[in-house]
């Protein structure tokens, strides 16, 4: 058997999912998105509809660090992700690359302080004088409209479901 490896845009693709590839001047973008690369020429974006799934092309923001330059781009450019007042939170961190030249910062989706499965932002920063934001791949939820979290107290012996304990 022969493993092959299918570009994960070809893969969209073939989901069903409309993948667009874009550039400066898209209507289709988020505004945050747009804004971004306008601010950095040559910067692309991959988007379905108005989640945005990656962002690459030219390095965007650069520190003195590796942690500043991802902290920096995330409190700057995160709405570009395409949801406004997204809570992500940092969960790790490491060089890749047997010569470390890269380190890639993870971080997790939680709404209503409540992690999403599977949601993941992923900066990748070159690491150097300075070190830049190159890449940023994310996987995120929007917020449903209807969703309204309630916790309920339950107790043993005074009957079952809410509003008994």
């Amino acid at each position: 058997m022969r493993n092959t490896l299918v570009p994960i845009p070809i893969l969209l693709a073939l989901s069903g999912a409309v993948v667009f590839g874009a550039a400066q001047g898209d209507s289709r973008l988020p505004g945050a998105t747009q804004g971004l690369l306008d601010e950095y020429p040559g910067l692309r974006a991959v988007h379905v509809g108005s989640s945005v799934h990656a962002i690459y092309g030219v390095p965007m923001t650069s520190a003195d660090t590796p942690e500043r330059a991802a902290q920096w781009w995330m409190e700057d450019h995160s709405p570009a992700l395409g949801i406004a007042d997204v809570d992500l939170r940092l969960t790790r961190s490491n060089a890749v690359s047997p010569t470390q030249r890269f380190t890639v910062f993870v971080y997790h989706q939680f709404i209503d302080d409540l992690p999403v499965e599977l949601s993941a932002v992923r900066l990748l920063v070159l690491n150097g004088v300075p070190n830049q934001v190159v890449y940023v791949g994310a996987r995120l939820a929007q917020r449903p409209g209807w969703l309204r979290i309630r916790c309920h107290r339950w107790s043993v012996g005074h009957g079952v479901g809410p509003g008994h304990g």
